[in-house]
């Protein structure tokens, strides 16, 4: 009887180890589902200027084209390139991860201010009028949208002597491009922030324009002008 007790003892003790086991596993295996891929990344040298829209590493939620969300990976948005660079912290080492399996990021500031970027498809009015995948910060979405893609590109080049030798150093800078969207249609590329240009892309709401910008005092000459006058218009009966 002694005996029979004992091992129904640890027959017990045996199998709520075996569970408190499988659950931890379970636990691991959901977690280790969802994992950011890409390839090993080093930035390029030899470029005057600033590759990157934030210089600093931000946290970040990554949500991918799955519908899965990673939270809090440190990243940086690679504005010459479009892409979208991750550090493995527990490696030390940089990825750039595959565009094609990110829907949407947003990137935190300490003070926990979010910068939204989505991936967009757009097609570009060029000889091939091929849709190219995008990265852009969202400003406003509504009847009206509108998305700043945070493009670097080559603006002019230099030449510096490295060791005597004469080198061709090209120069980047920010050259953001804008883009609206209404509801019914696809992206339409607006060239500079000017009110002519605006109109030319929504030549039906001339008068509603016109009308908001008296009421409210506007001048269309910044990003910042662009996101108010949206942002009213979408408001507008």
């Amino acid at each position: 009887m002694k005996y029979s007790i004992i091992f129904v003892f640890l027959f017990s003790f045996i199998s709520t180890e075996a569970q408190l086991v499988d659950r931890d596993k379970n636990l691991t295996d959901s977690i280790s589902q969802t994992k950011l891929t890409g390839e090993t990344w080093f930035e390029q040298k030899g470029y005057n200027g600033e590759q990157f829209f934030n210089k600093a590493w931000m946290l970040s939620d990554i949500i991918l084209t799955t519908g899965e969300t990673v939270y809090g990976e440190k990243v940086k948005y690679n504005g010459f390139l479009d892409e979208l660079i991750w550090v493995n912290r527990t490696l030390n080492q940089q990825f750039k991860l595959d565009k094609q399996l990110i829907k949407e990021f947003r990137l935190k500031t300490e003070k926990g201010q979010i910068t939204h970027f989505k991936q967009l498809k757009i097609i570009k009015p060029d000889s091939t009028n091929k849709p190219s995948e995008v990265f852009a910060e969202v400003e406003v979405e509504g009847k009206i949208s509108f998305y700043i893609q945070r493009k670097i590109s080559v603006v002019n080049a230099d030449y510096i002597t490295i060791d005597g030798i004469l080198c061709k150093q090209e120069i980047i800078k920010p050259t953001p491009q804008y883009y609206l969207k209404l509801l019914s249609s696809d992206f339409m590329l607006l060239k500079k922030i000017k009110l002519k240009f605006f109109m030319q892309l929504l030549p039906t709401q001339k008068k509603q324009i016109d009308f908001v910008m008296r009421k409210n005092n506007l001048k269309l000459k910044t990003e910042e002008d662009l996101v108010k006058l949206i942002n009213l218009l979408n408001i507008q009966e």
